[in-house]
């Protein structure tokens, strides 16, 4: 009844940008449920918390999280909030490792102006992390809502819920191509206002702080790897940025021979049984002490 009630609003508002805006005024409490839970989670643990994960969907759906370990990463986000969020973290007592996720399409990828960008009303409103493109006012309806929400937002107890690890995975369709895939994150890959400054203020945060400082380039599936270019020519700024801060430790994963199709659930998001298996190999590169201070391409 709800829902038809709102598309009968919807028949006599003219406009398509009022019409989204209603349809998100309707809609957002269910969006606003898993980062408000991730907000609490990592506040509650901020004094156990050892090492910090942080990025995309790609991190989101690729680390899973346990014991003093907690996965800040979630859908979308740029490099510009896995920054804020680690400036944020910096001075957790227990913190030591900080591991960025970071994709084909990071360079350019500007959260604020994609179609999740209603995503920074979450950051500004629970982590306090200011907008750089829009005005304060920009979410006026869904800050109502927003505020309504959260006055009886209760955190979960399940101890299983601590870790900030994702709770539903969701795949694009099988219709969508490798080949559109890529050519998406490429346009980001490729544009001229770069992000990757944010990665080296992050390097020489944690190189003031004392704090390993890591960056994953996570692995892709076999049809989505064929039409990548050269890896030198995807990531060549943040090579040159790895000369001049030298505490950056990359680990890359793209063509690893351990990763099937049967680990990715489209062609870049790994599925759990795939996140299991790259945290394990995280881990192990590295509890390897030969890794620190040094760049694995393998």
């Amino acid at each position: 009844m709800k829902k038809i009630l709102i598309n009968l609003l919807l028949c006599f508002i003219p406009g398509k940008n009022l019409r989204k805006r209603i349809r998100l005024y309707f809609s957002i409490k269910s969006p606003i449920l898993p980062p408000a839970q991730k907000f609490f989670q990592w506040k509650e643990n901020q004094n156990e918390i050892t090492t910090l994960i942080l990025g995309s969907s790609h991190g989101l759906y690729g680390y899973h999280a346990e014991g003093s370990e907690f996965n800040l990463c979630d859908v979308s986000q740029d490099l510009y909030y896995s920054y804020h969020l680690y400036a944020l973290s910096c001075d957790f007592p227990q913190l030591k490792t900080v591991i960025f996720f970071y994709s084909v399409f990071s360079p350019g990828h500007m959260l604020e102006k994609t179609a999740e960008k209603l995503k920074c009303l979450f950051y500004k409103e629970l982590y306090h992390i200011p907008y750089r493109f829009l005005p304060d006012n920009a979410f006026s309806i869904e800050k109502w809502q927003f505020d309504k929400f959260m006055r009886t937002f209760e955190l979960s107890s399940d101890p299983s819920k601590k870790n900030g690890n994702c709770e539903k995975y969701t795949f694009f369709p099988a219709t969508v191509s490798a080949e559109e895939r890529v050519t998406g994150h490429l346009k980001n890959n490729k544009r001229k206002e770069s992000q990757n400054n944010f990665i080296s203020q992050a390097a020489r945060l944690a190189a003031g702080k004392g704090h390993r400082f890591v960056i994953v380039i996570p692995p892709f599936r076999s049809d989505y790897c064929k039409c990548l270019p050269a890896f030198e020519e995807m990531f060549s700024e943040l090579l040159c940025i790895m000369k001049q801060e030298k505490n950056i430790e990359l680990i890359n994963f793209i063509n690893d021979p351990d990763f099937t199709d049967t680990d990715f659930g489209d062609t870049d998001h790994l599925t759990l049984n795939g996140a299991l298996k790259l945290t394990k190999k995280i881990r192990d590169k590295l509890d390897n002490s030969s890794l620190s201070n040094k760049n694995s391409f393998d």
